[in-house]
Formats: C-alpha cells, structure tokens, sequence
C-alpha cells in the first residue's frame, strides 16, 4: 500500500514546510489531521508566523496549550509533493478527502485506498 514519508521542505526554518526537521513535537513529520496546505494553525514552539505568513501558527509555549503538531504545507499552488513509502512521489491536491488523506498517514490499519 501507499503511506506518506513526508513533504517538501521549505526555504529556511519557520517557512512552509519548515518545522519538520528537529521539532520536539513530531520530528521529522507530520500530522496527516488536516489536508496540505490547511489554513489551521500548526501549534509549535516557535511560532514565526510575522516572518512567513504563509506558514499559519500558534505559538505553543503560549497559554498552556495542549500537543504541538505541524500540517503539510507547500508552495506548490493547490496542493504539495509527497514521498510516498512504496518509493514513489505524488502530488496530492490540498481538495484532498480529509479522512483518504488521514488514512495515507497510517499503517495496519486494514483500510483500502483507492485512486486520490
């Protein structure tokens, strides 16, 4: 079956993409919750929304917010790319059926996915 890797990585810390690498809350992911390039805030610990308002986020360390996640975000227009585990690469629409897209996310779950 096909399961996300993860997505493209943006320009520099704190840009699109960004807070993958090294982040305490999820390193070296993401949350498949929400479709690519959601207008839902990632919840991190060093929100740099002023600097990339692109990228949407709370500050997590900020008024005892619960869990730190980040969504899949791009520059590409209307979705992102994505490593799949079976080696190959996919654009995924960010129209994406929120629940097929969460299901790309998890394994041994028995679920069977068809084209998306």
């Amino acid at each position: 079956g096909e399961g996300i890797i993860r997505g493209a990585t943006g320009a520099s810390w704190g840009g699109l993409g960004g807070y993958w690498g090294g982040a305490p809350h999820g390193s070296y992911a993401f949350s498949t919750a929400e479709t690519p390039n959601t207008s839902v805030p990632d919840r991190v610990y060093s929100c740099k929304s002023t600097t990339f308002p692109n990228s949407p986020c709370e500050n997590g360390n900020a008024g005892g917010l619960p869990g730190r996640y980040n969504f899949a975000r791009s520059y590409h227009k209307g979705g992102a790319q994505f490593a799949l585990a079976d080696g190959s690469i996919r654009f995924i629409s960010e129209n994406i059926d929120r629940l097929t897209f969460r299901y790309l996310g998890q394994m041994k779950d028995g679920q069977v996915l068809g084209e998306f």
